[in-house]
């Protein structure tokens, strides 16, 4: 290689390494000025946030605690917070509600709806006995005893009970009880030895519940909540046999 050739080489090297050098100038600058811009956007996006959140009536502290901005969104009167309310309720209710019940009660269906007449008593105690006195005084049952009994009143289609199985029934206790019917049974215990039961309503006892098993009985009721479990029957009732809908008469 010859030195004119060597000389061109270097010259064009220090060129090279002059527009490198220029080149890491410019981008080292340009980097700084797209963080400056970016920095700029940042705050200014803040502000903006700020002021929707102060309009929208959410503090920062609501919109920083996200359990805050759920309930907040859940109050909202629209129709997706109105669904999503309602799907939170069912499992609540269903995965919470119901199982800790489930628990305390120790019933497996803590809460039942009375969805047939076979406890309505049409009249007064007092008119009810008169037409019923007969048969019950045949089992032993007087008249002082069946006032004694809890709700002596009978109950009615609709009433929600609550169920309690940690103690065994007693003659006059109104129990549920699974049989061979569709839904479980809701009638008052007139017998211990053998466990049977018979509806204040019905003239007279189903066969399938002269001799009930202890293992199907579900629990007592302890607590009634006149005519509420018609929220649920309502949807049922167009469905049920022609003689089965409505009130009871």
């Amino acid at each position: 290689m010859n030195l004119r050739e060597l000389k061109k080489l270097k010259k064009k090297e220090k060129e090279l390494l002059r527009r490198l050098s220029k080149i890491k100038k410019d981008e080292k600058r340009e980097l700084s000025e797209l963080k400056e811009e970016v920095n700029e956007i940042n705050k200014e996006l803040e502000e903006i946030t700020k002021k929707i959140r102060i309009l929208e009536g959410v503090s920062e502290e609501e919109a920083k605690n996200p359990i805050k901005k759920f309930w907040e969104y859940l109050k909202k009167d629209t129709w997706d917070s109105w669904f999503v309310s309602l799907v939170l309720i069912a499992l609540l209710i269903k995965f919470i509600f119901f199982p800790t019940l489930s628990i305390l009660t120790g019933s497996s269906l803590p809460l039942v709806v009375v969805e047939s007449c076979s406890l309505y008593h049409e009249t007064s105690f007092n008119e009810w006995w008169d037409k019923n006195a007969v048969w019950y005084e045949s089992k032993g049952i007087e008249k002082q005893n069946f006032e004694d009994y809890p709700f002596k009143d009978g109950m009615n289609k609709g009433d929600i009970i609550i169920l309690w199985n940690h103690s065994p029934p007693e003659i006059g206790d109104i129990i549920v009880f699974n049989s061979q019917t569709k839904h479980p049974l809701i009638h008052r215990v007139i017998s211990l030895s053998p466990l049977a039961t018979k509806g204040d309503h019905n003239s007279d006892q189903l066969s399938i519940e002269t001799n009930i098993d202890k293992s199907a009985l579900i629990g007592k009721s302890i607590v009634k909540i006149p005519l509420v479990g018609w929220a649920k029957l309502i949807f049922f009732e167009p469905f049920r046999a022609q003689q089965d809908r409505g009130l009871c008469k």
